[in-house]
């Protein structure tokens, strides 16, 4: 939306995100975080993997998911997050799957994130399998 901060004194960030904001004595930053890690194998098998941290009206909404492709049908891969048994994927008849966790699971194939969940920043690795891997970079936004 359109947002206005007139921050007078004192230190005030705007996160406008879309829309017509303006902002005067503040400082306009964006505090959502989007990174994504493209994993590779040696194999037939290829996913990828996406960390988004998003500010909403209502929030702050936290979200993980991994997807891989051309895997073994039938086979369980261990998520890794830099180390951390994250979960796992199965894999389903087509070679196809998949694993989301959300702060706020609002979608039927959404749960929860696993306690002690790591915190995610560029450079941490996932590792599929032990078979897939890659390591998350800051997503290319759509105005570049």
């Amino acid at each position: 939306g359109s947002e206005h901060l007139d921050g007078e004194e004192g230190d005030d960030l705007l996160d406008g995100d879309l829309g017509n904001d303006e902002e005067e004595d503040g400082l306009s930053v964006d505090l959502d975080v989007e990174l994504e890690a493209r994993l590779a194998s040696e194999t037939a098998a290829s996913g990828h993997a996406e960390f988004e941290m998003e500010h909403e009206n209502d929030g702050l909404e936290v979200e993980f998911d991994v997807e891989v492709e051309d895997a073994v049908p039938g086979s369980v891969l261990d998520v890794l997050v830099d180390g951390f048994l994250a979960g796992q994927i199965v894999v389903d008849e087509l070679g196809r799957g998949e694993l989301e966790f959300s702060s706020d699971p609002d979608d039927p194939d959404e749960t929860a994130f696993p306690a002690d969940f790591p915190e995610i920043i560029e450079g941490s690795l996932v590792t599929i399998g032990g078979v897939l891997h890659g390591a998350f970079v800051a997503e290319e936004s759509e105005s570049d």
